[in-house]
């Protein structure tokens, strides 16, 4: 197989979306890598049934775990040199393993592709609601020759993202301490990016790249808050791990400057009562429980000995 597309889920109601958008790919030189998380019957049946009538198709269960777990696993059991990156709630363009494999082919240095990632608008305006979504950069980042600081505005997110084989076999895997299903539920994509910068792997991300998070939308207040308590809490415990490495993102994020918190609250009043307020109790609650449950090792963070928490 040329790419390896790994899909961890939790979601019966969505996941075959996901998996019949790989299957429509113009591109056919794939494997499925499914990670299924949880004992959920109907998601496995599913599942047993994709697998009997796909033969590019691998069905990995795991009875617990989370997102960066579930990461790990499919890489583990995928084969392939390239290795892309998906979620359960997502449809990828039916040219989007074409233009991956296509960016690889023609950026023999690059190891980190990342594309746009487009939100549904929402089926029922008047209701509060919030969905994950990307718009990239037009843009190659070598981090070396720009001193490790990427062009204002660079970043991309975990639902469309891929990396050579290469890479994860220099840096490891995910870290498993933060991410969907952890306590700390949001950035393990950024802190891997990160981790990426500080190797000097080249990135590129590209809007042609698209895949649309047509089931990501939630709805109603509690949905709303947890989003962005979730984003919050993975957001303190990564400046805390940033802290620790001496990066220094560390304190431009978690300690931005008066100037930047007043620029902030003048293009959004509401947005900086979010982030800030919402965001900044539940990030330092965080950080708090971070600090004492968890020691860097190998640029991972894992739980601490008894006798040192």
């Amino acid at each position: 197989m040329r790419i390896s597309v790994i899909l961890p889920t939790v979601r019966p109601n969505t996941v075959m979306h996901a998996v019949r958008s790989i299957q429509r790919q113009r591109f056919t030189d794939w494997e499925l890598v499914i990670v299924a998380q949880g004992r959920n019957a109907e998601l496995h049946r599913l599942l047993d049934q994709a697998e009997r009538d796909e033969a590019r198709i691998k069905v990995v269960r795991l009875e617990k775990g989370n997102l960066s777990a579930a990461r790990n696993a499919g890489i583990a059991a995928s084969s392939a040199d390239l290795l892309a990156f998906t979620d359960d709630d997502c449809e990828a363009m039916p040219d989007w393993l074409e233009l991956l494999v296509g960016v690889f082919d023609q950026h023999p240095d690059v190891g980190f592709v990342g594309g746009n990632v487009v939100a549904p608008p929402s089926a029922k305006p008047w209701m509060l609601s919030t969905c994950p979504s990307a718009n990239v950069l037009e843009a190659v980042y070598v981090p070396r020759e720009s001193e490790y600081h990427a062009p204002k505005g660079f970043y991309a997110i975990g639902a469309n993202f891929a990396l050579r084989r290469s890479v994860v076999d220099r840096l490891g895997g995910f870290d498993t301490s933060i991410g969907a299903g952890t306590d700390y539920g949001a950035c393990e994509d950024t802190d891997y990016g990160l981790r990426c910068e500080r190797a000097d792997i080249t990135f590129l991300t590209t809007k042609r790249l698209v895949v649309r998070h047509t089931y990501g939308r939630r709805y109603g207040l509690s949905a709303f808050l947890n989003h962005h308590r979730n984003y919050a809490r993975g957001r303190g415990a990564l400046n805390v791990k940033l802290k620790w490495m001496n990066h220094r993102l560390g304190d431009e994020w978690g300690s931005p400057s008066l100037v930047e918190r007043l620029k902030d609250f003048a293009r959004s009043p509401a947005r900086f009562l979010l982030d800030e307020v919402y965001g900044g109790f539940h990030g330092k609650r965080a950080a708090a429980s971070y600090a004492s449950q968890f020691e860097l090792q190998n640029n991972v963070c894992v739980p601490k000995s008894p006798r040192e928490s």
